[in-house]
């Protein structure tokens, strides 16, 4: 169940990580949208995510819950949220909790970075570190968290003037290792396939996990690797805001595609 519950975070957290934008002022941001997630075209959650930025801090949340029929079959929610500041070009995080629930397990950690730069992480229940592949203390403590993922994104796309989202960076949740790569692919035309999603250009962009350290050493059956999944995320300027507006993640199960629910 603990694939099955960062499955479906990677759908939030991804599409929570690419709400970046280009306002009038850079150092302010205060947005906030709902969105839904379906699995195989069949609505499978909602949740709301959100970004605030003042001068040299950040705060970004996000939660989110499985719906009928999903809800009884898989139920599953999530509160995570993250702070930090930003010091020269640089996003360093301060604080970063995460609660997620689903049928089987309860998963929880916390990260807390000391004024040197080191994070403190507690997580429970705690994997047997045998069965986990090792991990990089020196990039871990270089890595930032994966909502402040979110920051570090704004930053590529605000520095091009929102014409590019090309970026590299380490994650760390206290107990897993990734590395974060984003990629421009140009612009591309969306048709909206709800009432309430977007249609027109979008800046597209794809985004890469690899998976290298705190991971099972012998998968389970089923397991799928991050680097075993395709994503593929589409930005459109709103209200002079480069806006996430759709998500596409396609994997051995089946295609998840987030939507921003812009009405």
């Amino acid at each position: 169940m603990r694939r099955k519950s960062a499955s479906i975070v990677a759908v939030f957290l991804i599409l929570a990580g690419m709400l970046a934008g280009a306002p009038a002022r850079s150092d302010e941001i205060d947005l906030g949208f709902p969105f839904e997630v379906t699995w195989t075209g069949v609505p499978m959650a909602t949740g709301d995510l959100y970004f605030y930025q003042e001068a040299s801090d950040y705060r970004i949340e996000i939660s989110g819950q499985t719906i009928e029929p999903f809800a009884n079959l898989v139920p599953w929610s999530a509160q995570i949220q993250s702070s930090g500041e930003r010091v020269s070009d640089t996003r360093r995080p301060k604080r970063y909790l995460s609660d997620i629930r689903s049928k089987d397990l309860h998963l929880r950690a916390q990260i807390d970075w000391t004024v040197t730069g080191d994070p403190i992480a507690q997580v429970a229940p705690k994997m047997d570190p045998a069965f986990l592949t090792p991990v990089d203390h020196d990039l871990a403590r270089q890595a930032v968290d994966p909502l402040s993922f979110i920051a570090v994104v704004y930053d590529a796309i605000h520095q091009s003037a929102g014409t590019k989202c090309d970026t590299s960076t380490h994650l760390w949740d206290g107990e897993r290792l990734m590395k974060a790569e984003v990629e421009t692919r140009g612009f591309e035309t969306l048709t909206a396939d709800r009432p309430w999603s977007y249609s027109g250009p979008a800046l597209t962009c794809w985004v890469r996990l690899q998976e290298l350290g705190g991971f099972p050493k012998a998968p389970p059956a089923g397991y799928i690797d991050e680097a075993a999944m395709q994503r593929v995320v589409y930005l459109a300027r709103l209200n002079d805001i480069w806006t996430p507006v759709r998500l596409e993640i396609a994997t051995p199960i089946g295609r998840f595609v987030g939507r921003l629910k812009l009405q």
